[in-house]
């Protein structure tokens, strides 16, 4: 699901039953303090903080270091963040008009940096739902 950056009515029940919640941040102080803000609110209302994984996302040419602030920051708030991050290029959002996915740029070294990512993020899904099975 795709939704605010709050623990709306809506919100809540479906990370209750999620094995991952996926938050999307960008590098700037105003997407992050929200984002952290919502990710408590979760850990707070009985999500389990393991199940909670930060994207950094956005991030413009020469923002390495903004980019790992932001992670260091997320990381110091005890949450997890994907190693790596996703830039702004506007190879996303085009490959995105065309009904394609962050992995199906025209360019493989975008693509590649999008699949690293979502392989990280697929290993820590696995990892959540074998917990969730071992502790049923």
């Amino acid at each position: 699901m795709d939704g605010k950056a709050f623990a709306d009515t809506h919100a809540l029940p479906i990370a209750q039953k999620s094995d991952l919640i996926i938050i999307p941040v960008g590098i700037s102080v105003d997407d992050l303090e929200p984002s952290l803000k919502l990710a408590v609110e979760f850990a707070n209302k009985g999500i389990d903080r393991a199940s909670i994984v930060f994207v950094v996302c956005r991030v413009p040419d020469k923002g390495d270091k903004e980019a790992m602030n932001t992670r260091a920051s997320i990381e110091a708030w005890n949450f997890s963040v994907v190693r790596g991050w996703i830039p702004m290029k506007s190879a996303y959002s085009q490959a995105m008009d065309k009904g394609l996915s962050f992995t199906e740029t025209p360019f493989k070294s975008l693509s590649d940096k999008t699949n690293k990512i979502i392989e990280q993020l697929f290993n820590k899904a696995t990892e959540q739902q074998t917990a969730k099975q071992g502790s049923a």
